[in-house]
């Protein structure tokens, strides 16, 4: 099937038209219909003329052509911008000259990056077949791919920020289209006919998609580059996996096949961030979802020793031998034909990878041709304690790439034996759970976190001073006592705080423990 080429006009007879032209007159996805100036010498037309492309003076001479689905003003001039706005149909998208110098930038760019790619590539190859010849080129060719994987990386560092930098730039405008095209669709602007709002729906389909896309290309960059960021709460899995598994109902229901959660323990828990988890699951799931045609869907969580494992196993058209190294590799799509339908961006299954090693779990597949895929993750099961350690360490590496501190703190809640007798231990259980509930609230950031030990809570405060993490707790302090005044609980019980940064008073990771432990 024949894609649909973007069907543009270019006003401006300069140097930029000429350069779009000659950028778009080879292009699979782009045709120019006309180049206007009243020029005729300008060298955006003769270049026009000479490929046999119309031209005219005025954009009038062009605008009665259906076909036109984008006008590119080269020009700058603000009096061009505002006689187009007035006359172009309403359908047609305008794009000024600020539109117009980014597409010539990232063309320049992506042109200079294939050819850098493509010359490195011929190096390496040439420095291949040496290598074969002598135990002296091979010595030499080694110390010459060091080079060149240092350049590569660094192209590929290139690359990750120029993706990272233009999807950020994409991001605000494609939110304000979307919201335009929600007021438009749902009527605030005014009335719409059962037509326009197909072709709305259809238009916010797509910008939700490409939103994904975006989403997707800044995860993978965040990973690579090291910064994506992930906390640790407390969730079920056991829970996520019942959920998700009832969200995906309705889609396997109307395809003819079946999902089922089978959770070994009614509650298993893990220590990651649920927002994260879910990504993971839907990638897995969605994947199996897209190659499974008959049979099912199966997600399966099991408590093991040390950790919990999940596992997403379909009874799809599986992979070949050779496919399966390659799985969670970016940008790959297997079993995907040319033709309509979602492409996808190749990315989520490598995100996913990422997510769980960030983890520190780990992510494995089987998977046979004509029989069927099965992924596996695994998550560590931590003790308050381990996973207070855990934090620790995090964060004193952080301290140290940063120059910064770390603080950790420790609310000890002393509850004398009348109040003990009293209360019992559902209530008591009670009151901690609201005092941790308070202090979660109440700290700002999101990397600072809470974990609860019996009757003592344990903070983590990453990069932050000794002066700043005492007055964080001195104000935990007034809200814990607020509480307590307010449930009459002030006299029966008592709470001690204590607060110890790294490296004021601890030099080392393990002398910061000792310290805790007295």
């Amino acid at each position: 099937m024949e894609k649909h080429k973007i069907n543009v006009l270019i006003v401006g007879g300069e140097e930029k038209g000429r350069a779009l032209i000659s950028s778009f007159r080879n292009s699979d996805l782009v045709a120019i219909l006309g180049v206007v100036d009243n020029n005729s010498n300008a060298p955006a037309i003769k270049l026009a003329k000479e490929l046999g492309i119309p031209t005219g003076k005025t954009c009038q001479e062009f605008l009665g052509n259906k076909n036109i689905d984008k006008i590119i003003n080269t020009t700058g001039s603000k009096e061009t911008k505002e006689s187009l706005l007035k006359t172009k149909r309403f359908d047609i998208e305008l794009l000024n000259v600020d539109s117009a110098d980014l597409m010539l930038e990232l063309i320049s760019k992506c042109s200079d990056l294939e050819e850098d790619l493509k010359k490195a590539h011929k190096e390496l190859e040439l420095k291949s077949w040496g290598m074969e010849k002598t135990n002296d080129g091979i010595k030499t060719l080694y110390r010459e791919l060091a080079k060149k994987n240092e350049e590569l990386k660094k192209l590929d560092k290139i690359k990750s920020d120029f993706i990272s930098i233009v999807s950020h730039e994409l991001r605000t405008p494609l939110t304000i289209i979307r919201e335009s095209v929600s007021q438009v669709l749902e009527g605030i602007l005014g009335e719409t006919t059962k037509e326009q709002q197909e072709f709305l729906s259809i238009g916010l389909k797509d910008i939700d998609r490409l939103a994904r896309i975006i989403n997707n290309l800044l995860d993978i960059a965040k990973i690579e580059n090291g910064k994506f960021e992930i906390k640790k709460e407390r969730i079920d899995l056991a829970k996520i996996v019942r959920d998700i598994c009832s969200t995906f109902h309705p889609r396997v229901k109307n395809k003819g096949i079946e999902i089922k959660a089978e959770c070994l323990q009614d509650e298993m828990i893990v220590h990651a961030e649920k927002d994260k988890i879910i990504q993971v699951l839907n990638n897995l799931i969605g994947n199996s979802f897209k190659f499974t045609k008959r049979g099912g869907i199966i997600v399966t969580v099991a408590d093991k020793e040390d950790h919990v494992e999940c596992s997403v196993a379909d009874t799809g058209k599986g992979m070949s031998k050779e496919d399966v190294p390659r799985i969670f590799s970016k940008f790959e799509q297997f079993g995907r034909k040319d033709g309509p339908g979602d492409r996808g961006t190749g990315l989520g299954l490598a995100i996913s990878k990422g997510i769980i090693e960030l983890y520190k779990g780990k992510i494995e597949i089987e998977s046979e041709l004509g029989k069927g895929t099965t992924f596996t993750f695994t998550l560590p099961k931590y003790t308050p304690r381990e996973l207070f350690v855990e934090e620790i360490k995090d964060g004193v590496n952080e301290a140290k790439e940063q120059e910064s501190s770390l603080s950790a703190g420790e609310i000890n809640i002393d509850i004398n034996e009348e109040a003990e007798t009293k209360l019992g231990k559902e209530k008591i259980c009670e009151i901690i759970n609201s005092i941790n509930g308070l202090i979660e609230e109440n700290l700002h950031r999101s990397k600072d976190m809470t974990v609860c030990d019996g009757r003592s809570i344990m903070i983590v405060l990453p990069l932050t001073e000794k002066d700043d993490a005492n007055k964080i707790i001195k104000r935990l302090g007034k809200i814990i006592t607020g509480y307590l005044t307010e449930k009459g609980l002030k006299k029966r019980i008592k709470v001690g705080y204590r607060i110890m940064t790294y490296p004021q008073e601890a030099k080392t990771v393990e002398e910061l423990f000792e310290k805790f432990k007295k």
